[in-house]
């Protein structure tokens, strides 16, 4: 079944892999140790997966399940590119993006990534096109 499949899927994502991936973040400049910053975005994200495992297991339609999964990937994906707007205007502005930012970022990029697996390729950039419509509307 479909909506097993993709609890399964969800709960099997390897938060150790993405441990060892937020390692690479340079130090925060504002003195918190890294290591505390790559577990508050681990729990941060876990907490995301989490919700969505749980809003997947309370939809029995295969349909539905394939509709909540995508809704999903769009709140994701949005913030995902929330992150990297402000990140990339703050190197703009010559100020070193906040460790937090870069390991939230990465870690939803990371389970974004994932998640694609059970996405079909052309919805994948139907919502790539939906999400960049308004910028692209705005630089016109």
């Amino acid at each position: 079944m479909l909506n097993e499949r993709i609890q399964q899927h969800i709960d099997n994502f390897d938060i150790d892999a993405l441990r060892e991936s937020l390692g690479n973040c340079p130090e925060p400049q504002d003195g918190t140790p890294l290591e505390s910053v790559i577990d508050d975005a681990i729990a941060w994200l876990d907490g995301l997966r989490r919700d969505m495992h749980a809003l997947i297991s309370g939809i029995g339609n295969e349909e539905d399940v394939e509709m909540a999964l995508a809704i999903q990937y769009v709140e994701l994906k949005s913030r995902w590119i929330a992150f990297n707007t402000k990140m990339n205007y703050e190197m703009f502005r010559g100020i070193t993006p906040q460790a937090r930012d870069m390991c939230r970022a990465t870690s939803i990029s990371t389970f974004l990534g994932y998640l694609e697996e059970l996405l079909q390729p052309s919805d994948i950039d139907t919502i790539t096109e939906f999400l960049s419509e308004p910028i692209n509307k705005k630089a016109a």
